[in-house]
């Protein structure tokens, strides 16, 4: 398999919702831990074991770090740097090429048991590299390591919990209503 096939097939698969542990290793930040949360609705949801939580939909999105207040704002895009939502999504990683991403796809692939492994290098220094695997039924990214970090997803389930489910109702896109005439 080349790498140009497990990027389409990573691109254009949609699973439906899915939710996943992550732990990402981070050279300045340590150790983070958390769980994600995607949707067919378009919803994400990132809970990190440090009290901070992270909603976004279509519409609107929701930040509370600790037990502080609930910050209400404008949609969050998935692509956002070290956005471990974006595991369930791989299209919104920034590793594929695009002129805004700065990793690209390397050859060669290792394909074992429905796991992809790809290479990848930056796209400002071919020296540096990093390495992705994915799982190619569920279509998401169950590793990335770049250089000073690795982020790897356990746990990948099919259901969402009540609790998430109540966290993501906050973005939940509202009705519009016509105005009174």
């Amino acid at each position: 398999m080349e790498p140009i096939e497990v990027a389409g097939y990573l691109l254009g698969q949609r699973t439906k919702q899915l939710t996943a542990s992550y732990v990402r290793h981070d050279d300045r930040s340590g150790r983070q831990t958390g769980r994600i949360v995607w949707t067919d609705r378009g919803l994400w949801l990132v809970e990190q074991d440090d009290d901070y939580v992270m909603i976004s939909g279509p519409e609107a999105s929701e930040i509370r770090v600790g037990r502080g207040r609930w910050q209400r704002g404008p949609s969050i895009p998935l692509s956002l740097p070290d956005n471990p939502a974006a595991f369930l999504r791989p299209r919104h990683l920034p590793i594929w090429g695009r002129p805004q991403h700065d990793w690209r796809l390397a050859g060669p692939v290792t394909v074992e048991r429905r796991t992809a492994t790809l290479r990848l290098i930056h796209a400002d220094d071919p020296d540096a590299d990093g390495q992705l695997t994915a799982d190619l039924d569920l279509c998401i990214v169950l590793e990335l390591r770049l250089p000073g970090t690795r982020t790897t997803l356990t746990e990948v389930d099919y259901a969402i919990s009540p609790e998430q489910q109540r966290l993501l109702a906050r973005a939940e896109p509202t009705p519009q209503t016509e105005p009174l005439r």
